[in-house]
């Protein structure tokens, strides 16, 4: 079947296609049975070619200098405890809440290794005298990390100094007020006292209700009102 197959072009390449004709002539000439017919297809061969590959590589691979590539290999770095002790951390402890910005801006400095990196390619700078300049960037500052201690401490203090002083001035924020508002009071009834004196020395009152220094003055609407009373009593 398969020599029959290969000879009407049902080849194991299936690069040709069999018209309905010439399976009709080769039923007729009894080279075909009737059943169900399959293309059978040979096995695929693997081809594992590695020397085009190697080719290609060779062609766009370059060897830079260290300078152009900066690359540095080194061992993790243990982490710090609160003490001050150096701990290795297992893998429970190396989960971060992504939710407090100090911790995982210092998980950023062990796993990323600047701090370690930066120390150990400064001596090459030096040696290849490279000239290098501090970096503004915030992520690179993170290499220096006594100076961010240093900078977080600062604010700290600043903000517990402004803190102290806001708590001072408040109670003199309030006896300010309060020595104002006995200021106005005592204007008040000194301006009283002198419209009292002014008249009954002209005479318009015989009152001396002003000489009572303990009581406060009655104000003029009180006394109106009083008056009020009486007359229509």
């Amino acid at each position: 079947l398969d020599g029959h197959f290969t000879g009407l072009g049902f080849g194991h390449s299936g690069d040709s296609l069999v018209t309905d004709r010439e399976l009709q002539d080769a039923f007729s000439r009894l080279l075909l049975k009737s059943a169900l017919s399959v293309v059978l297809e040979g096995l695929k061969k693997a081809v594992n070619e590695m020397v085009r590959p190697q080719q290609c590589l060779t062609e766009f691979k370059r060897d830079p200098e260290w300078a152009e590539k900066l690359d540095v290999t080194l061992s993790p770095v243990p982490g710090i405890s609160r003490c001050g002790m150096l701990t290795l951390q297992n893998k429970d402890q190396r989960i971060v809440n992504t939710e407090e910005d100090f911790q995982r801006e210092m998980s950023f400095l062990r796993c990323c290794q600047h701090q370690t990196s930066g120390l150990a390619i400064l001596p090459h700078f030096y040696q290849l005298k490279i000239p290098t300049k501090q970096p503004t960037d915030f992520f690179c500052r993170l290499v220096r990390n006594e100076l961010i201690a240093q900078m977080i401490q600062q604010k700290l203090h600043n903000k517990q100094a402004a803190m102290e002083k806001l708590e001072k001035a408040k109670p003199l924020k309030y006896g300010k007020k309060v020595s104002r508002k006995m200021c106005r009071e005592q204007e008040k009834e000194k301006a009283h006292m002198m419209n009292a004196i002014k008249k009954y020395q002209k005479g318009f009152s015989d009152k001396l209700d002003f000489l009572e220094g303990d009581q406060k003055p009655i104000s003029w609407d009180k006394k109106a009102g009083a008056k009020g009373q009486q007359v229509k009593k």
